[in-house]
């Protein structure tokens, strides 16, 4: 069938998986990307996004295409038929971060727009985490992982 009126489109994508703790400031970008697929202008679109940081992680900046951002809620006046924006997530992954798969995530979820009907758009990414390995001086305690990858003919 035909797409509704308002109807929007939601997808979070991020700049790297895995990503190597240490490996320097903003080293992880999550995107997210709100598109207007209706036929008129979406207005009141509000997005929930839920990002816990683990220890090790730090949120170095949020910035919105459109809207504004409160901390937890991505709020766009109005989108036109047709028009996209995003919401940019800028994290710095520090070598106190614990190595393992789908560490971080960030989710968002449209909560609100105004004349949509039907269900609400969502979206979700995971991304890993490999500990980086820093050169200088060790100390005890300090741990270091290693990676060979030796080919044949």
């Amino acid at each position: 069938g035909a797409l509704a009126t308002v109807h929007l489109g939601l997808s979070v994508a991020e700049s790297i998986d895995p990503v190597v703790s240490g490996t320097g400031a903003g080293n992880l970008v999550y995107t997210a990307a709100l598109a207007s697929l209706g036929s008129a202008s979406a207005t009141g679109i509000a997005v929930a996004v839920v990002l816990p940081l683990p220890s090790g992680v730090t949120l170095d900046s949020v910035t919105p295409s459109v809207g504004s951002w409160d901390g937890a809620s991505w709020t766009v006046p109005a989108l036109p038929s047709g028009a996209q924006a995003t919401l940019t997530f800028v994290l710095t992954v520090d070598f106190g971060t614990a190595g393992a798969p789908d560490t971080l995530s960030l989710s968002a979820a449209v909560t609100a727009a105004t004349g949509h009907s039907g269900e609400f758009a969502s979206d979700v990414e995971t991304t890993s985490v490999l500990e980086g390995v820093f050169f200088g001086d060790f100390e005890t305690g300090d741990t270091s992982a290693w990676s060979i990858t030796v080919g044949g003919s």
